[in-house]
């Protein structure tokens, strides 16, 4: 927060009030994407803080499905890095598809273990 307002304050020295709001606004509208997200996470909380919805628990599902979300991810990291038409000469070695595959095995067995035990 501290940046924004540090660079505020060099757009209005620099160019005056006017033309700041200006230059201020031409940034929110090339990267609206980004400020889309963070307003549209801001309801997200404000709608689970009514609801009285737990952040935490909150939190711990999310990392819970993104945990497995990663498996086929990683599975397809994988095969791909395999592929000599993907990558040509730089296919991955067999330390690099032990570590990877070890990965893969772990990260689709401790989620649905954390499940089963929950």
């Amino acid at each position: 927060m501290g940046e924004v307002a540090v660079e505020v304050q060099g757009l209005v020295k620099r160019y005056g009030p006017v033309m700041a709001v200006d230059r201020l606004t031409l940034a929110v509208l090339r990267h609206s994407g980004f400020y889309l997200v963070i307003i549209g996470s801001m309801f997200v909380g404000l709608t689970m803080n009514t609801l009285g919805l737990n952040p935490i628990k909150a939190l711990v599902y999310s990392a819970l499905l993104n945990g497995l979300a990663s498996p086929p991810l990683i599975l397809l990291m994988l095969i791909l890095g395999n592929k000599q038409r993907a990558v040509h000469r730089y296919r991955s070695g067999w330390v690099s598809n032990a570590l990877v595959g070890f990965a893969c095995l772990l990260m689709t067995v401790l989620p649905l273990a954390y499940l089963l035990v929950k």
